[in-house]
């Protein structure tokens, strides 16, 4: 953090922060979940990002129970913390691109192609498209590339039925090359996003790297589907709510409980942030 005092318009002074190197700190689920973690929120809650999460810029240390740091744990109580440096390269969404951000997130956390290429289409503010079919085409294809096959022909696995039995595992695909994939597909197609949009893709991208370091099985979505949920309101939600629903059909709580997938657990808290939501309007 900055050195206030010490600070000028022509020199910056910088507290120095003790931690190893996030590439030489032995990998664990629990550092996983902290990382993770704290990406989703700058992602989806603080809508304010690092992006330049590179493992250079992060250090891990240890948090005692009396409150101070260091390198090692002395007591079962000590938990990891993370050292976040460099922040000078951040970015942030306008609220339509953060909308129209929450909503691509949701469609590619569902495992639908179909729904992630009609958000694409109908909220691109420049579409030129001039084939929506083989657009359609195309993203399937990259969208069939998700799904981990466990020996099938990739061009033959049903992505929504695989990512339903198994999440997106960063073991299973390179998410970076998905999104690259994506974001090429677009251009070649003309269908444009905002600049600051295509940033926070790629910032995604380099979070990606960081989840493969520290646990290559996380599964990223099922991790994020709380926060998209409590990020989308209001048309964002009514919108994503009724594609999920012609995308899952009715399904009750009953059944999503007992079959839960990380696209279900996005369906059955939508749905219930919804029903929530009218009760307190018809109460108010």
């Amino acid at each position: 953090s900055p050195v206030m005092e010490l600070c000028s318009p022509d020199v910056l002074v910088e507290s120095f922060e003790e931690g190893h190197p996030l590439q030489k700190t032995q990998p664990s689920k629990a550092l996983a979940d902290l990382g993770v973690k704290m990406f989703l929120k700058m992602l989806f809650e603080d809508n304010f990002v690092h992006a330049d999460l590179h493992p250079g810029n992060l250090l891990v240390r240890i948090k005692h129970a009396d409150g101070s740091v260091g390198l090692t744990k002395v007591d079962h109580r000590d938990k990891n913390e993370l050292v976040v440096l460099d922040p000078g390269l951040v970015t942030s969404l306008s609220p339509k691109d953060r909308e129209n951000f929450l909503l691509l997130f949701s469609a590619v956390a569902c495992g639908n192609s179909e729904l992630a290429s009609n958000l694409m289409l109908e909220r691109s503010p420049y579409q030129a498209c001039t084939n929506q079919d083989e657009f359609r085409a195309d993203m399937k294809r990259i969208f069939q590339t998700m799904a981990p096959t466990q020996g099938q022909d990739a061009a033959n696995a049903n992505s929504a039925e695989s990512l339903q039995k198994n999440g997106l595992r960063l073991a299973d695909v390179k998410l970076g090359d998905v999104l690259t994939d994506i974001l090429n597909t677009m251009r070649h197609h003309q269908v444009t996003i905002d600049g600051h949009f295509a940033t926070l893709v790629m910032t995604v991208v380099v979070g990606e790297g960081l989840g493969r370091i520290m646990h290559p099985n996380y599964n990223l979505f099922a991790a994020a589907a709380p926060y998209l949920v409590s990020s989308l309101s209001g048309s964002e939600m009514d919108v994503l709510v009724t594609q999920l629903r012609a995308t899952y059909g009715a399904v009750s709580y009953t059944h999503l409980r007992a079959h839960e997938t990380p696209e279900h657990l996005v369906c059955r808290l939508l749905l219930e942030k919804k029903k929530i939501k009218k009760i307190i309007t018809k109460l108010n």
